[in-house]
């Protein structure tokens, strides 16, 4: 294997690929990264048990050599140690391999070092290039924001775990629970099948961050065992979890007692002020109280103290009155994923979950439970 590559190019990379690369890993060539220099581009590949992310560099782009490539073949290098030391690099990189043996020159600095076998690296899924889902990247990674964070943090139910991706009549729906709240977000796509995946939430938050800014179309493929997400030169393997997912399609109520529409970010700001005592309780309780057209927000006492406030109401439908204490902790974490300047919240009894939703869209919806107080 012979070839050259900016230093702030393979920089990005390895870096990028290095993430699915665990320090927790069975084998010494797990702990790899995988180069492979094909005649059109350079394939970097990191591993683990749960995930693979593989990028691609093209020989050209946009008129712009990217790489150039003199030989091809393939190499495993310990992750952390490529990292740290193409980071450290000066100039354009210079590989060329002989057997397990490597040198790497950046102008006047030339490092040798022992590879890794290639042969015993983790092979890839395997799957066939079925018809993808497709749908804007920026609109993925909104949908996973809005709906990752409620997943379990425990693995004592795996299912709950991972979020939930199905399609059903052309609608794409992202589920995440803890069995105490749930997040829900659809998005329309064209794709007459019917499908369901649960995805780890590990692997999903990684993909977020690794998917470019810039507007792009994201292909979603799917086996038995993985789902694989393309983007642009961005490919991403993550293991299914095993298992039937709970309906949840009857959770969300038709009727309810009250509905309060409310500004999000003062809303948002009021039960922020409450948690500051609201941490010493176990559920992090936070009593919200429909009273005379206000809306009180008021933590419990605790040692330290507590807070109260009253907020306006922009419009109340059914009942003007009602008391619920909720865990603060989920209120924050669905406010803060609300992009709309004012929501919805449903109120259907004291021992009944509430639902927060926008008020101008019902493609995304929360439920959260109360907390005995």
């Amino acid at each position: 294997m012979d070839f050259t590559i900016k230093q702030a190019t393979f920089k990005r990379v390895i870096s990028e690929a290095s993430k699915a690369v665990s320090a927790k890993v069975g084998t010494a060539v797990s702990s790899g990264i995988k180069i492979t220099a094909q005649p059109d581009g350079l394939v970097v590949t990191g591993a683990n048990l749960d995930m693979v992310i593989q990028l691609f560099v093209p020989v050209i782009e946009e008129s712009v050599e990217k790489v150039h490539i003199r030989e091809t073949g393939e190499a495993v290098i310990p992750a952390k140690l490529l990292t740290e030391l193409v980071r450290k690099l000066p100039h354009d990189i210079h590989i060329t391999t002989s057997k397990t043996k490597i040198t790497i020159r950046s102008g006047e600095v030339v490092t040798t070092l022992q590879g890794l076998d290639p042969s015993h690296y983790p092979a890839l899924p395997s799957f066939e290039k079925h018809d993808p889902i497709v749908i804007s990247s920026q609109q993925f990674v909104q949908m996973i924001r809005q709906t990752v964070f409620a997943v379990a943090k425990n693995s004592t139910r795996p299912l709950l775990t991972g979020v939930h991706l199905s399609v059903q009549e052309g609608m794409l729906r992202c589920v995440a629970t803890n069995s105490h709240r749930l997040a829900l977000k659809e998005q329309h796509v064209t794709y007459d099948q019917n499908i369901s995946l649960v995805v780890p939430s590990a692997s999903l938050q990684e993909l977020v961050k690794l998917i470019p800014q810039e507007e792009r179309d994201l292909h979603l493929f799917f086996t038995t065992s993985h789902a694989i997400f393309q983007v642009g030169s961005l490919t991403v393997y993550s293991r299914l979890i095993e298992g039937r997912y709970p309906d949840v399609s009857g959770l969300f109520p038709t009727d309810m007692k009250t509905t309060l529409v409310v500004h999000t970010k003062s809303f948002l700001q009021g039960i922020d002020r409450a948690s500051l005592f609201a941490s010493e309780w176990k559920h992090n309780n936070i009593r919200l109280e429909l009273e005379d057209g206000r809306l009180n927000i008021a933590s419990f006492e605790s040692e330290m103290g507590h807070v109260q406030e009253k907020q306006e109401v922009e419009k109340i439908e059914g009942e003007k009155e009602f008391r619920i204490s909720l865990d603060g902790s989920f209120l924050l974490d669905a406010l803060k994923v609300m992009e709309e300047e004012h929501i919805q919240i449903h109120y259907d009894g004291a021992m009944k979950p509430i639902v927060i939703e926008p008020l101008s869209s019902f493609s995304h919806r929360h439920l959260i439970s109360p907390v005995r107080s």
